[in-house]
């Protein structure tokens, strides 16, 4: 469980992995349902499952800041099947 304190004005500060975590992004909404039990259950107002969320899945970071073209797409399939691809 991670603990969050409440202000005296009544403000939450989320921890940047939670706000990943719930897919919202800064100035975003987030979406909060009381339930009966006295829990809530809080959400993001949006798609969770976005291709910026599938690209920062594994450890919060881009792979890469733009993505590729056609070109460079096809540069590199070629150079794979050739065998002249190296790991960097």
């Amino acid at each position: 469980m991670l603990p969050l304190i409440v202000t005296a004005d009544g403000q939450v500060t989320l921890t940047p992995e939670l706000m990943l975590h719930l897919g919202i992004p800064a100035g975003g909404t987030l979406v909060v349902e009381a339930l009966p039990d006295g829990s809530v259950k809080l959400g993001g107002n949006g798609p969770a499952n976005t291709l910026d969320a599938f690209f920062t899945l594994l450890d919060g970071t881009p792979r890469r800041a733009t993505p590729l073209g056609i070109d460079e797409i096809n540069h590199l399939t070629a150079a794979g099947w050739a065998g002249r691809l190296s790991d960097d």
